[in-house]
């Protein structure tokens, strides 16, 4: 069992020049991204990426535990290996969506 904070972990600014907190899910204030030079200013897109990076941080681990649960659980077993690899390639990519700020296609989010 992992000891971090419960997810989903989410990002919340009050406005476009104060810092972007990641709430975990039992509420709590888990990190603050800050803009570079003061706590309180326009935050760039690559700090904007990175806030939404670590929120997508539990569902991501949850992921890649399920994909290593697979490969244990199904070894020697090809086809069943394979049909279970393509539904979790699907959620995978839903992730790896969330945690870059893109659609599940590869557009960027808007």
């Amino acid at each position: 069992m992992s000891k971090h904070t419960p997810g989903p972990w989410t990002v919340e600014q009050e406005a476009a020049d104060c810092p972007i907190d990641i709430i975990g899910g039992n509420g709590a204030v888990l990190a603050t991204v800050l803009g570079a030079q003061e706590q309180c200013q326009i935050l760039s897109e690559t700090q904007t990426a990175n806030a939404t990076l670590i929120a997508a941080a539990p569902d991501l681990l949850a992921t890649l535990q399920k994909i290593a649960e697979v490969q244990v659980q199904n070894y020697g077993d090809a086809t069943r290996l394979h049909l279970r690899m393509i539904e979790l390639t699907a959620e995978a990519s839903t992730v790896i969506a969330k945690a870059i700020c893109s659609t599940a296609n590869g557009e960027a989010a808007q």
